[in-house]
């Protein structure tokens, strides 16, 4: 038994380092700066220090982010703030990492079709329900649900660009009766794991 945690340990820790090795060199080929890549891959380490999120995951969640937003790190609102923000995000609803995961692919597909659809957004309210009543109540108005903000994308009258920086607002700040999706997060995933 003490050969194989020592062995999923070193797994782990070699994965880790590679990924943390390769995610510059792989976004250099995608056309973004040495630069930026380090220091998103900095800040992504950093940010999930303490969460169940691997960091294999979280960095090929981002990718895809980038490639949809084209922008990995420049500004506040970029694929790596909002990977972050919605990896906290889902997090929060308490469900683990197997429905953030598939919450983050769906929305990553609603971004770059640029339109919400209702199986995506069922996805999305299984894994973090009061999460998105929080930021339909951001973006929406103080009586708003999370239904109220699908119809107000699928309309138009809130574009994916004002979900993004309310999610990664939400993310560092909170909002005005609640605490920021990190602090939700930490809370959500806190245990002996």
């Amino acid at each position: 038994k003490v050969a194989s945690m020592v062995t999923n340990t070193m797994g782990s820790a070699i994965s880790r380092l590679d990924t943390l090795n390769n995610f510059p060199k792989v976004m250099t080929a995608l056309g973004y700066s040495a630069e930026e890549a380090d220091s998103s891959v900095k800040l992504i380490s950093d940010s999930l220090d303490g969460l169940p999120t691997s960091l294999d995951a979280a960095v090929g969640d981002i990718q895809k982010l980038a490639a949809t937003m084209g922008n990995l790190n420049d500004g506040a609102v970029n694929a790596t703030t909002v990977g972050l923000g919605l990896n906290n995000m889902f997090l929060a609803g308490g469900k683990g990492t197997e429905y953030a995961s598939r919450a983050m692919e769906q929305y990553n597909q609603m971004l770059a079709a640029g339109k919400v659809d209702m199986q995506s957004w069922r996805t999305m309210l299984d894994a973090a329900p009061g999460q998105l009543d929080q930021l339909a109540k951001t973006l929406v108005g103080a009586e708003a649900n999370s239904m109220d903000l699908y119809s107000a994308l699928q309309q138009g009258t809130v574009s994916f660009d004002d979900m993004n920086a309310a999610i990664v607002r939400l993310n560092e700040e909170g909002g005005s009766n609640f605490a920021s999706f990190e602090d939700q997060a930490r809370s959500a995933t806190g245990g002996i794991a």
